[in-house]
């Protein structure tokens, strides 16, 4: 499939087939597909379908991709991954902070007899 797109510029690749081929791949070798992913690759198809309808030289590819490159930058901006980080970081140094009195109490318990731990095996289904 890679090669069939590989050197087709953006503006020719029709996004009803490559989703086709896509879902068929995935569906080949069992690989599941987030719901959120099905639903915006068949919002894709309808407006390169309407589209098409009203203009048949539509780009949709072209249009999509000025959004879908937002997208990602938003995603991907060192301000929005410096701020995901500096909350991690909030977040390890508080269970750093917390482990010592944890496992103050987890000896205490082990000693004076009081330590229980339970297993659940889920049923499968």
């Amino acid at each position: 499939m890679i090669e069939e797109y590989l050197h087709v510029p953006l503006k020719d690749i029709p996004i009803s087939p490559l989703f086709e081929k896509l879902f068929g791949i995935c569906y080949k070798f069992k690989i599941n597909v987030p719901a959120n992913f099905f639903l915006l690759s068949k919002s894709f198809i309808s407006v390169e379908s309407i589209a098409r309808g009203l203009n048949p030289n539509f780009d949709t590819t072209s249009t999509v991709s000025v959004y879908a490159k937002k997208l990602i930058f938003d995603k991907l901006s060192p301000k929005k991954i410096g701020g995901d980080s500096y909350i991690l970081m909030e977040e390890m140094l508080l269970l750093l902070k917390d482990t010592p009195s944890a496992l103050k109490d987890i000896i205490e318990m082990t000693r004076d007899g009081n330590l229980k731990i339970e297993f659940e095996h889920p049923v499968n289904r």
